[in-house]
């Protein structure tokens, strides 16, 4: 386990992490790999890359095995996509699966030559890499995730919907920016007859960090929310309505699950303190709907990164 943790965190280090979709195949073997990669790559420059493979069995007049093997951008764009033949040996295939993924990031390396003197050799052909002008890379840019989300509302109790909208700042670090509605009222009885209902909308921001690991990415941040509720009552005692904001602050606890290239699912948790509340609601000169003053919630997001 020690050796595994050491080779993971030297690759998130040199900017690729090897990662793979049979893990309990064993050939080549997801250690073995990484050690080819990182044997042969050296330090690739930026973050967020990603080299995934899976061992396919294709059937057909001829069956034959290959192993499949994609590469994605910090963006999360496949920018590589190779089938390789499993040979005898797992060495070998885990020896071709590093030299791809060096001559993918060969020719993403800006070229910084000078040019060709006319006296100089002519380049060697069976160097596919040799003479040849490299792209170059891409800069990274944060992604941005579009969410719809449930959640059950501890207090004031009910059920919430609604929208998040959450920047990728790097592969740890996320903001989100979230609008949420109680699907049902806050009600409370009148003395006199009738109810005080009160609807609420929440406006929230969160920042959270967590490390990437595989798939999934644990995060733990701060929140800071404001709420506006507006209030009223029912026949016999009619009152206009009224509004009122409150403010206060928390923390969010989260996982964050990569189904895909584009769409992700996240499980959260938070919780908060009201420290501010602009008004309160009066019927016939008595206080109704008293504020809270903590709120918590737990819910779940289905996200598309964009």
């Amino acid at each position: 386990m020690t050796a595994l943790a050491a080779v993971f965190l030297f690759q998130v280090g040199q900017g690729i992490v090897v990662e793979t979709d049979s893990p309990d195949a064993h050939c080549p073997d997801l250690h073995q790999t990484r050690e080819a990669v990182n044997a042969r790559l050296g330090t690739i420059q930026g973050r967020g890359y990603r080299a995934r493979y899976t061992i396919v069995h294709a059937r057909g007049e001829v069956p034959k095995d290959f192993v499949l093997l994609e590469v994605s951008s910090p963006d999360g764009e496949v920018h590589l996509r190779r089938e390789l033949p499993i040979g005898d040996s797992c060495a070998a295939v885990a020896d071709a699966i590093a030299l791809v993924l060096d001559q993918h990031f060969r020719a993403l390396a800006p070229d910084d030559t000078q040019p060709e003197a006319p006296d100089k050799p002519a380049v060697d052909e069976t160097n596919p890499l040799e003479g040849r002008p490299r792209a170059p890379a891409e800069p990274s840019r944060p992604s941005w995730a579009a969410m719809l989300e449930f959640a059950a509302v501890s207090f004031p109790s009910s059920v919430a919907a609604g929208l998040r909208l959450q920047a990728e700042l790097s592969t740890s670090w996320h903001t989100g920016l979230e609008l949420s509605m109680p699907l049902s009222d806050r009600v409370e009885a009148l003395p006199g007859g009738g109810e005080a209902r009160a609807r609420s909308f929440e406006l929230s921001a969160h920042l959270g960090w967590g490390p990437e690991l595989g798939a999934v990415r644990p995060y733990l941040g701060p929140t800071l929310f404001m709420m506006l509720e507006r209030g009223y009552s029912t026949s016999p005692l009619t009152t206009a309505a009224q509004y009122r904001l409150l403010g206060g602050g928390g923390a969010e606890l989260g996982l964050n699950v990569r189904l895909g290239n584009r769409w992700r699912t996240v499980i959260f948790a938070s919780g908060g303190r009201v420290f501010a509340q602009s008004a309160t609601f009066v019927v016939e000169g008595d206080e109704v709907l008293s504020g809270f003053g903590w709120v918590g919630r737990v819910g779940l997001g289905l996200a598309y990164v964009f």
